[in-house]
């Protein structure tokens, strides 16, 4: 019979191990694009999360893009307005379209 140090110690370990995969593997897939990280094809590339999750999703990309001008809205505002157009003085540049799909305002 083993010691019971033994088991939890190698217990202990192991559920580290499992949770240090499972953070591992959401940092380099990340499903909601909530870290920024590279899409990577094959792999990562086609992310449905931010498509059905898209308040969580645009509050990271929102925090990691460091806009001047943050447009807020519904559905409307995130089809109608192009944040990327050439149109927006260069002093309210970079522009954010925060337009939420799916909910009244």
């Amino acid at each position: 019979m083993g010691s019971p140090n033994r088991f939890l110690r190698t217990w202990t370990m192991t559920l580290c191990a499992l949770a240090g995969l499972v953070v591992a593997v959401n940092l380099l897939i990340d499903p909601y694009d909530v870290f920024g990280t590279p899409r990577i094809p094959g792999l990562s590339l086609m992310k449905p999360g931010p498509k059905n999750h898209a308040l969580l999703a645009k509050t990271y990309q929102e925090a990691r893009a460091h806009p001047v001008t943050v447009l807020i809205g519904s559905s409307s505002t995130h089809i109608g307005v192009d944040a990327a157009a050439p149109e927006w003085p260069e002093a309210m540049r970079p522009v954010y379209n925060y337009g939420i799909p799916g909910v009244t305002v």
